[in-house]
């Protein structure tokens, strides 16, 4: 096919604190032409060395998705990154770059020197003398720590997102018709859930949380005293009573409403058009209809391929790896 042998390959590779999770795509400019594979891997708990954990995961996942070379994207996220929407007097870019310098500790909770700053300006309103902007800081140590895991592979990641950033990639790139409205990303992973709040072109915020599918777990092992393996496989089984976890899924609600409550104060953008999940731990039995009932909002689940075109590109699992792969798609996009 001439097409293919002029796209390109991009592998975006998502290693979170559970697993490692790839997305390899063939594309042409910004044109998506085909999923090319998927993969995800455990990282091995019980290993005494966290690294050589990692580094096998990763392996096991460049080898199911069948990729060698090509473009890789990747992110770092949790408490080494710090993402805030704040407001400037309206400048250029090598201004706000200068004065970042000297006032990035106003905005961003880590010593200046200790961390790597990028921004975004989101808007600007020369007649109101104001901009938008959105910083990003990354400490250095733990950037350069994911950048070290990432070279024993040999090959340098083109480019190195912010996980939240690239999960709202991933969800403008499969969605239509989401202008003007208030999105609401909630990404319940293995050890923490990622609230991110946005509206094109306004304001965004995200919040790490420290609830993850690990809890709703760890309740279950508690009431039936099941090995983590078997309370993991319960809580995603038909019937599945979720007054089992209550008191976890009060502690995540709470969070939840108390991030809307904000972006409503903050904006005056009142009312949300639904709640998207993701994440491995949206898997939860009966969650959807629990968080409806909740805030009265529809709830829907996250599919990160749904705007994936050409033929040949839908492996016969996806549909049950797609909560864990919005990431990864939103950082193979950015390739």
């Amino acid at each position: 096919m001439p097409l293919l042998r002029s796209s390109k390959t991009v592998l975006g590779l998502d290693i979170g604190s559970h697993s490692v999770k790839a997305v390899h795509i063939a594309r042409k400019g910004h044109t998506l032409i085909k999923l090319i594979e998927v993969g995800i891997a455990e990282i091995q708990k019980s290993s005494e060395n966290p690294t050589n954990a990692r580094i096998s995961a990763i392996q096991t996942v460049l080898d199911s998705c069948n990729f060698t070379k090509g473009n890789v994207v990747t992110s770092v996220g949790g408490s080494s990154v710090v993402i805030k929407q704040v407001t400037f007097p309206t400048m250029s870019p090598k201004e706000i770059d200068s004065s970042l310098k000297w006032e990035a500790g106003q905005y961003i909770p880590l010593p200046g020197d200790e961390a790597e700053i990028k921004f975004q300006i989101r808007t600007a309103d020369k007649v109101e003398n104001r901009s938008e902007v959105l910083l990003v800081a990354v400490k250095k140590e733990s950037l350069k720590d994911h950048l070290n895991l990432i070279r024993h592979f040999d090959f340098q990641p083109r480019i190195v997102d912010a996980t939240p950033l690239a999960l709202a990639n991933a969800f403008l790139n499969s969605t239509a018709n989401h202008e003007d409205k208030n999105i609401v990303l909630v990404e319940i992973g293995a050890g923490a859930t990622v609230i991110t709040i946005f509206r094109k072109g306004g304001f965004f915020l995200t919040r790490d949380i420290s609830i993850g599918g690990d809890r709703f777990t760890g309740e279950v092992q508690a009431v039936y005293n099941l090995p983590y393996s078997e309370a993991e496989k319960a809580k995603k089984e038909k019937g599945f009573d979720l007054d089992l976890v209550k008191s976890v899924l009060d502690q995540l609600l709470l969070e939840l409403r108390q991030s809307l409550l904000y972006y409503d104060t903050r904006t005056g953008n009142k009312g949300y058009h639904e709640i998207v999940v993701t994440g491995g731990g949206s898997r939860l039995t009966g969650l959807d209809s629990y968080l409806e009932d909740k805030f009265r909002i529809p709830v829907v689940d996250f599919n990160p391929f749904s705007a994936i075109t050409g033929e040949d590109n839908s492996p016969e699992n996806l549909q049950a790896l797609a909560p864990q792969l919005g990431v990864a798609m939103g950082l193979a996009l950015r390739g």
